[in-house]
């Protein structure tokens, strides 16, 4: 029932709940809550049974009444609180894109441990999820950084020795992107610490959020290794402080020995010509300070590393029209072969796209769709081309889903010669990213494949998951190319429609098997060929059961 009232410390007015009121082993009343499936320690002074910690008479720490006036909870730390000031003062403490994450509004007041309780489940999802995320991350860093061999954690005696995970929560920092809402790595709690501040949402961006990157580099999964400028002079970044904030090493140290009072003045620019930095076209000089848009991405330094990708980036500027039919679902689900128990489906676009208006969209088990493509029947050579395969995919602000795109180049019976996986990427929230890939010229191509894989995370009925559109196979031409009919035939790309091509049916369900096989057995760490067939899980396991839609 409602009540209102004023309590000793300033009061609460909403919904009371109902005690407990089961008699403990001890014989006195429990002052839990009505329904709990753990009863909270005994809280009468005296008893042998009685909270380590606290009594009945001690104040609750957040409204200051005697802790037997309300129905309380037991946190896995032995410490009591009243349910319902415990569930109010979380809910104000969740995530803050201004601020660091820390997580410590959601920890226990009396030692700081993390707040676990059935109970508080609800309430603390979001906060779970995201210190799960930052967990793995903090792993993922502490081996760029060999953390594990640091004497703090590897001899005995030390602060944090065999604590590899919380020490690397003690020294490194992660903040909340405003956009997609993810935790991304900003560098090391020292930098935060020395000049903690809220900084405007614009400024809280993940890199894959970040639209520098958008011209730079289309791989989804090279966002970790994208190369920065200096924000205050033109050298090449090899720190991030502040969530956002790139430095070179001279600048870094220049900002950790200035007084806290002091502003870190920048380096000029010495121009066009004299720069040896990447310059925008247009501008004859860099712009370098503390404001946000002096950051500039250089370059991605997986292209740079990769021949085919980098050429691609440089060389790769024009080439031949889409050869996947239907790529956006405008004609339902014709020319794609479903290998999933669960179908894509088809909706209006919330968010058109290079002149679609509508996108395939996924459910709560993977939903697995795959296109073969004749290359002999577009190109001249096929052997002698690099084919360009991409998609476009997105989530619902409501439900984080996940995609991958797999492609592979076939030979003529479908056997897999050239395969790439994109991963299964994170589907970021209500704007579109995008993945792609190039394949180098290949012996014996004849088919292509392309594969779109998808669902939720959140097991929702109905089609809720990752949204895919703009599924393209395409033939890439360098500058050499004069006349595209010496490469492709364009009237091939003209009024495309399915193609029901027998030896295309059968090369793609000898390459989905081979796929599926390889799921089916136990995979090595590292793939050693380039034509190792791609795993694939969640494929229908009747592959003569699917159909071309």
């Amino acid at each position: 029932f409602f009540w209102w009232g004023e309590g000793g410390g300033g009061g609460r007015v909403g919904f009371r709940m109902e005690k407990c009121g089961v008699t403990l082993d001890c014989g006195h009343e429990c002052c839990g809550y009505a329904g709990e499936t753990t009863h909270v320690s005994c809280l009468v002074d005296g008893c042998p049974s009685r909270s380590k910690f606290q009594s009945g008479k001690d104040d609750c720490a957040i409204c200051l009444d005697t802790l037997d006036e309300e129905p309380c909870i037991e946190l896995s730390c032995g410490h009591i609180w009243h349910l319902e000031c415990l569930k109010n003062q979380l809910k104000m403490a969740q995530p803050n894109p201004s601020r660091r994450l820390m997580f410590t509004g959601c920890s226990c007041a009396q030692c700081g441990k993390f707040c676990e309780h059935e109970a508080l489940n609800e309430v603390l999802r979001n906060v779970t999820d995201l210190r799960g995320k930052v967990d793995a991350m903090i792993l993922e860093q502490a081996k760029v950084d060999e953390l594990d061999k640091s004497s703090t954690v590897s001899t005995v005696g030390g602060a944090y020795y065999g604590k590899l995970l919380d020490y690397g929560r003690h020294v490194y920092a992660f903040y909340l992107c405003s956009v997609c809402e993810e935790p991304y790595f900003g560098g090391t709690v020292a930098c935060a610490d020395a000049e903690e501040r809220d900084l405007p949402a614009t400024d809280r961006m993940c890199t894959k959020c970040n639209a520098r990157g958008a011209s730079i580099c289309g791989e989804a999964s090279h966002r970790g290794f994208y190369v920065w400028k200096c924000r205050y002079c033109c050298s090449t970044a090899t720190y991030v402080c502040y969530g956002s904030t790139h430095f070179c090493k001279a600048c870094h140290d220049r900002n950790s020995n200035r007084e806290r009072r002091e502003k870190l003045q920048a380096i000029p620019c010495p121009g066009r010509g004299s720069c040896s930095l990447v310059m925008d076209t247009g501008k004859n000089s860099h712009a370098n300070g503390p404001e946000p848009e002096n950051e500039q991405l250089l370059y991605c330094g997986w292209c740079e590393s990769d021949p085919i990708a980098s050429s691609s980036m440089s060389r790769y500027e024009r080439g031949s029209p889409n050869m996947i039919f239907n790529s956006d679902g405008s004609h339902e689900l014709r020319g794609w072969k479903s290998l999933s128990g669960v179908a894509w489906q088809i909706e209006n676009s919330d968010l058109p796209i290079c002149n679609t208006r509508t996108n395939f969209v996924s459910s709560f088990q993977w939903c697995i769709m795959a296109q073969g493509v004749n290359l002999r029947k577009f190109v001249v050579h096929p052997s002698d081309i690099c084919v360009e395969v991409s998609a476009k995919y997105m989530a619902r602000t409501d439900c984080p889903s996940v995609f991958e795109l797999v492609a592979c180049i076939l030979d003529s019976e479908g056997r897999i010669l050239n395969s790439f996986s994109s991963g299964v990427l994170s589907a970021p929230a209500d704007y579109w990213d995008g993945v792609r890939h190039v394949f180098g010229p290949t012996d014996g191509a004849h088919f292509a494949l392309v594969v779109a894989r998808g669902r939720d995370q959140r097991f929702w009925a109905g089609n809720f998951g990752s949204k895919v559109t703009c599924l393209s196979a395409r033939v890439l031409f360098d500058e050499s190319v004069t006349d595209q009919r010496d490469i492709i035939y364009p009237e091939a790309f003209e009024d495309l429609s399915e193609d029901n091509d027998l030896l295309l049916r059968k090369a793609v369900r000898r390459a989905v098997r081979e796929m599926q096989s390889r799921a089916m057995r136990p995979q090595p760490t590292r793939s050693t060929s380039r034509a190792d067939a791609i795993p694939l899980q969640g494929i229908v396991t009747d592959i003569s059961d699917c159909r071309f839609m």
